[in-house]
């Protein structure tokens, strides 16, 4: 991600998730690839999926999501406002 390959990103953490369906880095960080790539719906489910095992990690999407998208706290509309209802961000 650091290097902006979004898709090599987005690709690796695709193999690791194919061995370990649930490993919270490989989710975060290939949300993040496919919100930065546009691909919105997909970027959605890894985050969804990624709070359902670890509400922790709300604060830390909620972030990206507000530098991806370009609004401030609590400007997110949906489909990223329902992401974080009952996960306490």
């Amino acid at each position: 991600l650091r290097l902006k390959d979004y898709d090599g990103a987005s690709d690796a953490d695709t193999h690791v998730l194919e061995q370990r369906p649930n490993d919270q880095k490989a989710l975060y960080r290939r949300g993040l690839a496919r919100l930065r790539l546009g691909e919105m719906s997909d970027a959605t489910d890894d985050f969804q999926t990624l709070l359902k095992n670890d509400p922790s990690m709300a604060p830390a999407i909620r972030k990206e999501l507000e530098t991806v998208c370009g609004v401030t706290a609590g400007g997110l509309h949906p489909p990223w406002a329902d992401l974080f209802k009952g996960a306490g961000a």
